[in-house]
């Protein structure tokens, strides 16, 4: 089948087919670790999941994947590892390889291999949450180039996981100016899990009482499975975005993943944050750039812009719902905010969950919007001005 994994979504697939294999006490040992550092003079920032062995005779194994992106552009490349080895207690090697998939393709928009890390992530177990840094070699697809990576800074991640029902709930823990918005996400985490908890203890009462009334379940078995990973795309002063993973299995042939966006801003010299909504980002009324006039038919707001660019990626993309017509504007859920987003080093990020734009085996897609595209339609006031107005 042919899927592109975009921006976190091979990461949450693996994580997906991994746990429902392994048991709780090693799903606790996953570690997941956002990476601040460079590849040569260049700026990126990596999400990484690391991944202990089903395996007794290699506890000193790991598996190790994840996305990275370079902040000037924004796109996320794929990350799939060979199995890393603790040289040491706190120190593992690594081999990954780069994929990065290309919807745009028509006849095949698999993944392509972009080149390959060879690193040593050393772990500080001193810390709660455990970080870690990272350090190593980047080489091109030929092998003939090479770059040196080096870490700068390293978030790490917390999880609540219930005892006894299959659901996990992982957030992160951000350095100590954001306190305020710690507590938010601490709060926003609770409230997840509690609603997790709820949700799997109804269903089982109501298949308790099926198989009590009637004999044809009698042999159904209790299946449910929430898994909620939430992790920093943005870090800056006064602008800081989440994306966050769901992946809600409760019976069926498969169950759902779905990404969304959490934005939070504070004005500078404050420490409480806000959530953001797209409106708070732009101006309503504005003169259509050069660079759009050709694309929109007329637009009267931001919106209308939007939509253009949105639907013509989509089309790119091979969106079936939106190349055959089915779904024809994106207006009405961009302006009650029924289209998730995320604010990125480079862009925008919106994603078009499963159903949404295509049927179920085409997955989350994901459009990336640079600033460079949209300058036009953000004022000064806005809490992106300075994003878009980088060069």
């Amino acid at each position: 089948m042919n899927r592109t994994l975009s921006s976190l979504l091979l990461m949450t697939a693996l994580l997906v087919v991994w746990s429902v294999s392994h048991s709780y006490a090693q799903r606790r040992d996953t570690l997941l670790q956002t990476y601040m550092f460079t590849v040569g003079t260049n700026a990126c920032q990596a999400t990484l999941s690391i991944e202990p062995m089903d395996s007794t005779a290699a506890r000193s194994a790991r598996m190790v994947f994840g996305t990275y992106s370079y902040n000037r552009k924004g796109v996320d490349i794929d990350l799939l590892g060979d199995t890393a080895y603790f040289i040491n207690r706190t120190t593992m090697m690594c081999k990954l390889t780069e994929l990065y998939a290309d919807r745009t393709k028509v006849e095949n928009y698999d993944s392509d291999t972009t080149g390959f890390w060879e690193i040593q992530i050393t772990l500080d177990t001193t810390q709660k949450p455990i970080v870690s840094r990272l350090q190593g070699t980047w080489f091109s697809k030929d092998r003939k180039r090479t770059l040196p990576i080096q870490s700068q800074s390293c978030i790490g991640y917390l999880k609540i996981v219930h005892p006894r029902y299959d659901i996990l709930i992982q957030y992160p823990v951000l350095p100590p100016p954001y306190q305020a918005l710690q507590t938010q996400l601490q709060t926003m985490a609770q409230k997840n899990y509690t609603s997790s908890v709820q949700s799997a203890r109804k269903d089982e009462e109501e298949l308790a009482k099926m198989k009590k009334e009637n004999k044809e379940y009698a042999d159904e078995v209790f299946r449910y499975a929430s898994y909620d990973r939430t992790s920093v795309a943005y870090l800056g002063d006064t602008l800081v975005s989440m994306v966050s993973v769901n992946y809600l299995f409760t019976g069926g042939a498969h169950g759902m993943t779905a990404q969304s966006g959490n934005n939070f801003y504070r004005s500078a010299g404050t420490a409480n944050f806000r959530e953001l909504q797209l409106r708070d980002l732009f101006r309503d009324l504005f003169v259509t750039p050069p660079s759009l006039a050709k694309a929109a038919k007329s637009p009267k707001d931001y919106i209308d812009v939007l939509n253009t660019i949105l639907m013509r990626e989509l089309r790119k993309q091979n969106a079936e719902w939106v190349k055959n017509g089915e779904l024809k504007s994106l207006t009405k859920d961009l302006r009650e905010g029924g289209i998730p987003f995320c604010l990125l080093q480079a862009g925008i990020a919106f994603y078009f969950n499963q159903y949404y734009a295509g049927p179920y085996a085409q997955g989350i897609f994901t459009v990336v919007v640079p600033y460079t595209t949209i300058s036009d339609l953000v004022p000064a006031s806005s809490p992106i001005y300075g994003l878009a107005q980088k060069k």
